[in-house]
């Protein structure tokens, strides 16, 4: 690990953003959300579905949220084996991470609150 870290403000800060990725959406599959799912930054906002101003609770109908769940398969994991972390202890790791404590062959942190 004798490489230098990356600077944000030399090697970041001053690169434009790539466009945003819109998967093409089919007419008769994604009926439900077709009409308002690239519409904005907050979609369905003055719709039925949103309770009140808050924006925080939404109550999306079955055939909505059943498209919605097929869209984002490919963000969603696929690993349901609990065991398949079983070398990595992410709350071991948390805890050293917050005690600002050096992992044996790994990192040492620096503290989480100053």
């Amino acid at each position: 690990d004798e490489e230098a870290p990356l600077d944000y403000g030399d090697n970041i800060l001053d690169v434009e953003p790539l466009e945003a990725i819109q998967m093409e959406l089919d007419e008769d599959e994604d009926e439900a959300v077709i009409d308002w799912l690239y519409e904005g930054a907050k979609p369905l906002q003055h719709s039925k579905f949103v309770n009140g101003t808050s924006y925080k609770k939404w109550t999306l109908p079955l055939p909505i949220m059943a498209n919605l769940h097929r869209l984002s398969s490919q963000l969603l994991s696929d690993l349901c084996d609990r065991n398949y972390f079983y070398l990595f202890d992410i709350n071991s790791f948390i805890t050293a991470k917050s005690l600002n404590m050096a992992i044996p062959g790994g990192p040492k942190f620096e503290p989480l609150h100053r």
